[in-house]
């Protein structure tokens, strides 16, 4: 007898185990995902600008999700930046609004598209092979030329490059995948096989941010199913932590003109951070992130009450105090900061980090909501979606997070398709309380 047509159970463990995508929407997003990280930040928004009016526009006619449940934080924080921009640079307010509504549009396009993908395993299968391909493309570099295995860590990220973001999240959807048996890659050799090319990658980028997304996946998909455990790992992790920041060994310097190590950049994590305004070019040089700071709270403290609410607007600068020279260009004032929360505060003042702040806490209910559902694949949806919040809240600290417009564009991309995933998930929910 002919089977009959239609999906078929039988038929599901096959189509787990295809790594390379086929469909068009799926070639399109490994396309983009790859070329992310190697294209110029401008080509990359202009094809999320051309995705997002294709996608509003709708022309298949699937537009019940039209509706972008973060989009009015950041109409908010983009009212607030824009109160005061009349009278800044119009290219200034340009880039301030470019920082802040690619965020914005690159989650809104990626919230649309997640309709348009086979499901949770349909988004996850993608950001593997994605993250796999640029690992292997990062690790070509070493392999062409072994000696810079022996060179230092600065001349390894200039030549190889600072790391990418995709390995990394190669390596929390292999979690997700091992936790929760989602059947992205059947067979276990090739499991872990992507997993130690991607582990590779973020080993040799020498990057800090890199293991603090690794460690958070790490955490919320595993840490919570031992959470007791993980509390009193937390509680002697903040001793650590509040012991270091209280240590005068955490801020010594290195002679001047002398390459740091990785370990001493781990060392030196906490002391770069600390806002303080540096004199000496040296102390500048190395506390950068915390220079920057300093001077930005400055700017911002030199306003009343409504720039302390709304900010300066966009466009604002953050006046240095200095002259500085960089590829032979010198300037005074700086558009964008590494910390951005001190960006937004300046450019849209408390209101504009409200609002961010009120955006990452609808993603992180969001993602609570579907834990309560009981598929595996909702759970795993629930917990992708809190790490990847909790790892963009801490990457909003050191550079910018979501308003960095190129290298987070992965981590910004995945947010917003879980998010889209999980908004089918309960609007399919709803539809079955309200059939019954």
């Amino acid at each position: 007898m002919t089977p009959a047509t239609g999906t078929q159970p039988a038929l599901e463990p096959v189509q787990c185990c295809r790594v390379v995508p086929t469909r068009m929407p799926e070639l399109l997003l490994l396309s983009l995902l790859i070329g992310s990280c190697f294209l110029p930040a401008e080509i990359i928004s202009a094809v999320m600008l051309l995705l997002f009016l294709l996608l509003i526009a709708d022309p298949f006619g699937e537009g019940e999700l039209h509706r972008f449940p973060g989009m009015m934080p950041f109409l908010l924080l983009l009212l607030a930046g824009l109160l005061d921009a009349p009278g800044n640079a119009a290219r200034d307010v340009a880039k301030d609004l470019w920082y802040v509504g690619n965020a914005a549009m690159t989650l809104w396009v990626a919230f649309l598209a997640a309709r348009k993908m086979e499901g949770l395993t349909g988004i996850l299968r993608i950001f593997l092979a994605a993250g796999v391909v640029v690992a292997f493309i990062h690790l070509c570099r070493f392999a062409v030329d072994p000696m810079l295995l022996s060179s230092s860590v600065i001349e390894i990220r200039t030549e190889a490059g600072v790391g990418y973001l995709l390995p990394a999240l190669g390596l929390g959807v292999l979690l997700a995948d091992w936790r929760y048996g989602l059947g992205l890659v059947q067979n276990r050799i090739p499991s872990w096989l992507c997993g130690g090319l991607c582990l590779a990658s973020v080993t040799l980028a020498f990057s800090r941010t890199l293991w603090i997304a690794l460690l958070t996946f790490l955490l919320v998909l595993v840490g919570l199913s031992y959470l007791k455990q993980m509390m009193k790992a937390a509680a002697v992790a903040g001793a650590i932590l509040i012991a270091l920041m209280a240590s005068p060994l955490s801020d010594e310097r290195a002679e001047p003109g002398s390459e740091a190590t990785f370990s001493e950049k781990i060392t030196n994590s906490l002391a770069e951070l600390r806002v303080a305004d540096y004199e000496d070019d040296s102390d500048i040089h190395r506390n950068w992130r915390g220079f920057e700071s300093y001077r930005a709270l400055q700017t911002y403290a030199e306003g009343g009450a409504w720039t302390h609410l709304v900010g300066k607007g966009f466009g604002t600068g953050i006046d240095l105090g200095l002259t500085m020279v960089l590829m032979e260009e010198e300037f005074d004032s700086i558009p964008i900061l590494h910390n951005g929360y001190l960006y937004l505060l300046v450019k849209a003042g408390l209101a504009g980090v409200a609002a961010y702040l009120a955006y990452m806490f609808l993603s992180i209910r969001r993602g609570a909501a579907i834990l309560r559902l009981q598929p595996r694949q909702a759970r795993a949806c629930g917990y992708l979606i809190i790490a990847l919040t909790l790892f963009m809240l801490q990457a909003t600290l050191v550079i910018s997070g979501l308003f960095n417009k190129g290298w987070i564009f992965p981590g910004t991309l995945l947010l917003g398709m879980l998010l889209g995933h999980a908004e089918s998930l309960l609007h399919e929910k709803g539809s079955v309380l309200r059939a019954n």
